[in-house]
């Protein structure tokens, strides 16, 4: 199967699921008008205890959709905020199940505590499509923030994964040790994730996830440099328990 999308497509599709998130939030919002003051104030409290609580899962999964980003990982942000991200027509679907091993830490910085941080173990399977066709699976440890509330009832956290990558065959666009594409490519591979996870406090169990997908050979320690590839994508979240 084909994943065919642009930038533009998926700022798209985050418009709309922003929009359908904020619908729910107003619903919400009419029917606590509706209510008696008392249990108006049952409702605000309770919203302000999900605000100063940590994420109560075990266990998540995810599915993703991601396109192939011509760049390097220290040129990536440059490249976003100028507009020079070239996007290639090697796609993948993804699915990724994931662990909570450590629900909630503080992490001290500079004086001050960042609060509500986790650490989870995940695995992906994936299926390329486009320039490359191929499985690949990854297992990673992520570290977690703890959430970052920018609306009344919107928030986000960052995400860090770091662990390895298999490619079941060969990827076909991939560059081998002597820069040509599919020729001596590597199976195995570095893997670092890199995400923003959205949650409205209406659907505090599913979530929209920004995600980076990246593999190399971490600067030659693994295979020769830029034998790797950058992915960007969209996904949905859902908590199972």
């Amino acid at each position: 199967m084909s994943l065919n999308f642009s930038i533009r497509g998926v700022f798209r599709a985050m418009m709309v699921l922003a929009l359908t998130m904020g619908y729910l939030g107003i619903g919400h919002a009419e029917t606590v008008s509706g209510t008696s003051t008392q249990e108006a104030m049952a409702t605000t409290h309770t919203d302000q205890e999900r605000k100063t609580s940590f994420r109560d899962r075990q266990w998540h999964v995810s599915i993703f959709g991601d396109k192939w980003a011509e760049s390097s990982l220290p040129a990536f942000p440059k490249n976003v905020v100028t507009g020079n991200l070239k996007l290639k027509n090697a796609t993948f679907l993804g699915a990724e199940v994931a662990h909570v091993i450590v629900p909630k830490f503080d992490i001290p910085f500079f004086g001050y505590t960042l609060p509500g941080n986790s650490v989870e173990l995940a695995g992906q399977i994936i299926k390329h499509s486009g320039l490359q066709s191929h499985y690949e699976s990854t297992a990673s440890i992520v570290i977690r923030s703890g959430e970052v509330h920018v609306l009344d009832r919107l928030s986000f956290n960052l995400a860090w994964a770091n662990g390895i990558s298999y490619a079941f065959s060969k990827p076909a666009y991939e560059k081998g040790a002597d820069g040509q594409r599919g020729i001596n490519s590597k199976k195995w591979q570095y893997y670092m994730g890199i995400e923003s996870e959205f949650t409205h406090a209406s659907i505090p169990n599913v979530h929209l996830v920004l995600n980076l997908h990246h593999r190399s050979g971490i600067y030659g320690i693994i295979s020769p440099r830029k034998t790797g590839s950058n992915y960007i994508g969209l996904g949905l979240r859902w908590d199972i328990l």
